[in-house]
């Protein structure tokens, strides 16, 4: 008998339990999208929220697949509780429609201030977004793989873009962004059909890996307030043959430019006073190098593996110290004579004077005009700042 209530028991809390989901489904699943085009008049997803009765506002929380094959999704701009009270939808949450594969579109009402983390991750077969003036954050991962997407378009009212949102969109194509401080690590890391990118004038940072692996970016204009370029921020773009860079930047960052084989001719603008370790490393195609005078230092195997170099052009007053581990140099040792090294007139005994340059064997060639004595330039600053 005492099994029997047992067993009873047990049966009761099991259905219990499974009125609670199917109630809370109800309640966060209660609003359909109705598509027009679906087969039969068969609704083609059940978008699912969660509400909250302080804001009047709705975050899409996740979206069923009902089937049919229109992939067509129309995010609204309200939504009303089983109590018929309206709220406005402000969010959509964390992975709200990842990995659902059958989405090939998707509008976002302007009511909609942030994109959560891996909302639309791993919808491969996504192809269209509309993102609307109103966005304000677009959290991590957001759209990361999302392999068929070729555009997108970032409003002014946007202003935080979290890291990887587009990551290993492999289709993308084209990438326009209006108003944001920042360009975060991996964004569009891999986004190997990239071509065009505009960026806006707000730009400051560029972080780790932003464009790493882009292969077929071809050329890139840095944003001219951009003061910080981060490590392998164009790795392994091996199209790329045009920088443009910020007269703001005063570092090249650990292997910024790695593995970027098309470069030819690389120009650093005056204010650069750091090269760090494997900047340039592996650019065989690199034949030409310009250094200016305010360069003070060069790290660890910045210029390795560039066996095509011939002429290396350097404005510093003296040899640009070499801070790089022991035994390792700047530029491979079996360059040699085959360089043409151009530097100021009087400035020749720095370089035999320091090992790492002086084992280089490079044809130091003293064919540009003498520095300027330091002293000179204080007293000439001097007088600029008392007028």
């Amino acid at each position: 008998m005492k099994e029997k209530e047992l067993i009873f028991d047990i049966s009761n809390i099991i259905k219990g339990i499974i009125t609670v989901i199917m109630v809370m489904s109800f309640v966060a699943c209660n609003k359909q999208y109705e598509d027009d085009h679906s087969l039969d008049g068969v609704p083609a997803y059940k978008l699912c929220y969660a509400y909250d009765k302080n804001s009047a506002t709705a975050s899409v929380n996740s979206v069923q697949y009902l089937g049919g094959n229109d992939g067509n999704v129309i995010i609204p701009e309200t939504v009303k509780d089983k109590d018929g009270k309206a709220y406005k939808v402000n969010r959509i949450g964390n992975g709200a429609f990842q990995a659902l594969y059958a989405l090939t579109s998707v509008s976002i009402p302007s009511t909609v201030d942030t994109i959560g983390q891996r909302a639309f991750k791993t919808c491969h077969d996504l192809k269209t977004v509309k993102i609307p003036e109103g966005v304000k954050w677009i959290s991590k991962s957001a759209f990361q793989d999302c392999r068929s997407l070729k555009s997108i378009s970032l409003p002014k009212s946007l202003k935080e873009i979290e890291d990887s949102v587009f990551m290993d969109c492999t289709s993308l194509e084209e990438v326009n962004i209006l108003n944001v401080r920042d360009i975060p690590t991996a964004c569009f890391r891999s986004c190997k059909s990239l071509k065009v990118i505009n960026l806006p004038d707000t730009v400051w940072f560029i972080r780790t890996g932003a464009f790493a692996d882009c292969s077929s970016l071809t050329a890139f204009k840095i944003p001219k307030d951009v003061f910080w370029v981060g490590e392998g921020a164009f790795y392994n773009c091996s199209k790329l043959s045009s920088i443009s860079f910020s007269p703001k930047i005063s570092e090249i960052a650990r292997s910024t430019f790695e593995r970027c084989s098309s470069l030819k001719e690389m120009i650093l603008p005056e204010g650069i006073v750091w090269i760090s370790a494997y900047a340039f490393y592996d650019c065989p195609g690199l034949t030409t190098i310009d250094l200016p005078s305010s360069l003070h230092e060069i790290d660890t195997e910045a210029f390795t593996k560039c066996p095509n170099i011939t002429s290396v052009t350097c404005r510093t007053a003296n040899a640009p110290r070499y801070s790089g581990a022991y035994n390792t140099f700047p530029f491979d040792l079996s360059l040699g004579q085959k360089v043409t090294f151009h530097i100021p007139k009087g400035t020749r005994s720095s370089y035999q004077d320091d090992e790492s340059w002086d084992k280089l064997k490079f044809n130091y060639v003293e064919d540009l005009p003498a520095p300027k004595e330091d002293v000179a330039e204080e007293e000439e600053d001097e007088d600029i700042f008392y007028q």
